[in-house]
């Protein structure tokens, strides 16, 4: 697969997790305190512009052992990226993310993984993208947004509430928003952290 830039969040969660004990995804999680069941603590030095109510996901915790209640807090249950193909080599691959960890890659050309593959996201992984998504206004932009020339790739992103309502964006050309181009490449990166098992 071409190369991606990794997202801030990605990279704050591994720098925090290695201070934390060295901890990686093969070995034992730091002993931290599991929250209870509907508890969810309020982190007073979480950054500007996080909501009140999300400043869990600020509390290690919760970051590495979330549980029911910090899973339903969260706007969106999954998120999927569909990369289309171009007169070229761009990358073609579809990913669906879950809030419940669960994570689906099918590889089609011009990647490094051919074929159908299962994976883990980590939560706070998905909580940042959901807030990225949220932040962007995601479910207020146009539904198609399409360059002027031929030949080029269609980034389709769709988002699924707690409703069960889809949102569908259709992007030729990389022709949307910032906003929006920046959640596409926040995936690509959380993409990249996933430890895939072919099916």
């Amino acid at each position: 697969m071409s190369a991606v830039r990794i997202p801030l969040a990605a990279l704050a969660t591994w720098g925090l997790v290695f201070a934390s004990g060295g901890c990686s995804r093969d070995n034992a999680l730091p002993n931290v305190q599991s929250p209870g069941e509907g508890r969810l603590p309020e982190v007073a030095g979480a950054p500007p512009g996080v909501p009140s109510g999300l400043s869990f996901l600020y509390d290690l915790g919760v970051r590495l052992k979330p549980n029911s209640a910090a899973r339903a807090r969260i706007p969106y249950v999954s998120i999927t990226l569909n990369r289309t193909g171009c007169f070229g080599t761009c990358p073609m691959y579809r990913v669906t993310l879950n809030v419940d960890g669960t994570a689906e890659y099918q590889g089609t050309k011009h990647v490094s993984r051919i074929g159908t593959f299962v994976g883990r996201v980590q939560f706070y992984d998905f909580a940042q993208l959901a807030l990225l998504a949220e932040r962007a206004g995601f479910m207020n932009l146009r539904e198609r947004y399409a360059a002027d020339w031929t030949d080029d790739a269609t980034t389709s992103l769709t988002i699924r509430g707690r409703t069960g309502k889809d949102k569908t964006i259709e992007d030729y050309g990389s022709f949307g928003p910032p906003e929006l181009w920046a959640l596409q490449r926040a995936i690509d990166g959380v993409v990249e952290s996933i430890r895939w098992n072919e099916q």
